[in-house]
């Protein structure tokens, strides 16, 4: 696609993209790059194809010259409006990153001079110096982009506030100089500006890559970690010696139990229905009136914005060959007309869209889950003294609760996340849709144009266009914004019923059945068998808690904090081998690994719960449990050796 090849044929219009894939030391981690030519591409193909991964994208970096990036206003003028707008409205705004290349091509007198530096000032100094300056000229740069886009939505920005919430990642790399002093490029001499790997900014932004990725992959592996811990204490409950009752007891216990579960459904409804109530009342406040005060200014403009493009090439406006393709091509070549002419609903809109979809949401799920756990805890502090009173142990009973509040406080964490996932990528769909729908309404005028030809063809198509505009203003706009608005609703329905299936039904199906197990009538071998069970699973729960304490150490945190963690996990409960109770020392979770290792070679025995089957074929009902190394669960690099459950129904 090069200038220089022309004379070779040109291949981007019949390539659609091109993969490369190679053992190289940045994607080791997972990441994948795509090389994007920047948006408002010439070739609207490619644009939209650009656009559509910017919609997909984790992080978008931009590319530059460090000479071009040194320029004032670089880091506004690379990001048009239109685009810095979307990637806010998208919360993506905190997912760029910014390289400039070239750090090592540099006039030592000019930085000399630029940057009022000491005469005597060496080629590595001039070009830390500049590095410096660049970072700092860009990330100021890109507040400023935040400050104009506020004030166009008719904001007072908070540019302190800003620079809290905001930050911008700024690398000043020399790949040429990285290779050299790697080794990777020996043919062209020793590095002339930097004198250390590091100095090129090239490993700093590998374990930026790194970093983000591995972050994203620890989440999901601690997350499963927490479920197979939890998962496994609620088992040792099931596990734990306790004496025969009689039917009669079963029944008393049953009914205090029912006493306050019945109701508690109901309450965390209402809890829910809150969160709803004032989700609304965001949308209805901030998101509805912008789009219907954008509505209106977009309808005094437009035709001024159409009439901007009919006029000369000399001050911004478009030739009559381009204008005739924008029209053939539904208003979308060099330029969007449809975009230009939605802009001020956008504009209106954009600091709104982003607070309410981005940070009020999350205050109002944090909010809510806050809520959901105390009425859980309160539903435990109410039960526990009257169980109690019916003779059972305390100690029993705080066995059955802890991982119960465990398993709510991971449950919420990743309902928040999910209600997240779900509303960025619905809202990102619903703030695309305003320029489609105007769109649709100008094509009939975008026809008529195409039509003329001949002698004043340009004049007609223009005048045709504009009149077209000035006819449909008066519903276009608004027309364009109601789908936004009617969306509303079913979107804080699906938002509610995310939160509902993770964290109310689930949580109160587990309370009925971890409870269950007070009241429920066993046979004796049933309960011997599930004794048998319990010093396997104490081994298989010690050695996952042991697991996430070493993935929280390499997240950064202290081997207390994270011995710390891993016990939370488990709702911190007793009796349980090797880390039974937080001591505060170092050593509270102990590698059982070896001990595990050894046991390799013993034959597999099976465990039925239920006496009405001794195989490991028998029917639904049967837990089956493998003291066998071999039947051991890996999770994720994470291997919890010891036992391997098959949890059909308890």
């Amino acid at each position: 696609d090069s200038a220089n090849e022309v004379s070779q044929g040109q291949y981007w219009p019949i390539v659609k993209r091109c993969k490369a894939r190679g053992r190289w030391e940045v994607l080791k981690s997972g990441a994948s790059f795509v090389d994007a030519p920047g948006v408002n591409d010439d070739n609207s193909a490619r644009d939209q194809m650009v656009r559509q991964y910017l919609k997909q994208a984790d992080a978008i970096w931009i590319v530059s010259n460090i000479n071009r990036a040194v320029n004032d206003k670089t880091a506004k003028e690379m990001l048009d409006h239109q685009f810095r707008r979307q990637l806010l409205m998208d919360g993506n705004y905190g997912a760029l990153v910014f390289v400039a290349t070239q750090s090592d091509i540099l006039q030592r007198s000019e930085v000399i001079r630029s940057l009022g530096l000491p005469p005597e000032s060496t080629l590595t100094e001039c070009a830390a110096a500049r590095c410096k300056f660049t970072e700092q000229r860009i990330q100021s740069d890109f507040i400023d982009g935040l400050v104009e886009m506020g004030r166009a939505s008719g904001d007072v920005p908070d540019r302190a506030a800003l620079e809290r919430r905001f930050s911008l990642p700024v690398f000043c790399v020399s790949a040429i100089e990285h290779q050299k002093l790697s080794g990777a490029r020996t043919a062209d001499g020793p590095s002339v500006v930097w004198h250390a790997a590091a100095d090129t900014q090239i490993p700093a932004l590998r374990h930026h890559v790194h970093r983000a990725t591995l972050c994203a992959r620890a989440r999901t592996v601690r997350h499963r970690a927490e479920a197979v811990i939890q998962y496994g204490t609620s088992l040792l409950a099931l596990c734990t010696p306790e004496r025969a009752r009689q039917p009669a007891e079963h029944v008393a216990l049953a009914h205090v139990f029912a006493q306050l579960h019945a109701p508690l459904p109901q309450q965390l409804h209402r809890l829910l229905h809150t969160f709803e109530r004032e989700l609304a009342e965001h949308f209805a406040q901030q998101i509805r009136p912008r789009l219907t005060a954008g509505a209106a200014e977009a309808r005094q403009t437009c035709v001024q914005t159409a009439q901007q493009w009919s006029t000369s090439c000399a001050v911004g406006g478009l030739h009559w060959a381009t204008y005739k393709a924008c029209c053939r091509r539904d208003g979308v070549w060099r330029i969007n007309m449809n975009e230009a002419l939605a802009s001020p609903i956008l504009t209106s809109v954009s600091s709104a869209w982003e607070a309410v979809f981005v940070r009020d949401l999350d205050h109002c799920l944090h909010t809510l889950m806050e809520r959901l756990v105390r009425q859980v805890h309160r539903f435990h502090e109410e039960l526990a003294p009257r169980l109690v009173a019916k003779g059972l142990d305390p100690g029993r009973i705080r066995r059955i609760r802890a991982p119960l509040e465990a398993t709510l406080s991971t449950r919420a964490a990743t309902a928040r996340v999910k209600v997240k996932e779900a509303v960025q990528e619905r809202q990102k769909e619903l703030s695309r849709s305003i320029a489609p729908m105007v769109q649709s309404k100008m094509q009939p005028g975008y026809q008529r144009g195409v039509e003329e030809a001949g002698d004043g063809s340009h004049r007609r198509r223009v005048t045709i266009v504009e009149d077209h505009i000035g006819s449909e203003s008066t519903s276009m706009f608004e027309e364009a914004i109601q789908p936004v608005i009617e969306s509303m609703l079913p979107l804080q329905k699906d938002i509610q019923q995310v939160v509902q299936d993770i964290c109310i039904n689930k949580t109160v199906e587990e309370l009925h059945e971890n409870y269950g197990i007070l009241w429920e009538a066993t046979t004796e071998k049933a309960h011997a068998a599930r004794v048998a069970m319990r010093p396997s699973l104490e081994t298989a729960v010690s050695e996952a808690c042991l697991a996430l304490s070493n993935l929280l150490r390499s997240q950064g945190a202290t081997a207390r904090e994270a011995t710390r963690a891993a016990t939370a996990v488990r709702g911190g409960t007793e009796g349980v081998a090797h880390s039974s109770v937080d001591t505060g020392e170092d050593d509270d979770i102990v590698d059982v690994t070896e001990q595990c290792q050894a046991e390799e070679q013993k034959k597999a025995t099976v465990i039925d719960l239920c006496e009405e089957s001794a195989s490991t074929g028998g029917p639904p009902g049967v837990v089956h449990v493998s003291t066998s190394a071999s039947a051991s669960s890996t999770l994720s690099g994470i291997h919890a050796r010891g036992v391997s459950v098959k949890h059909e129904k308890l």
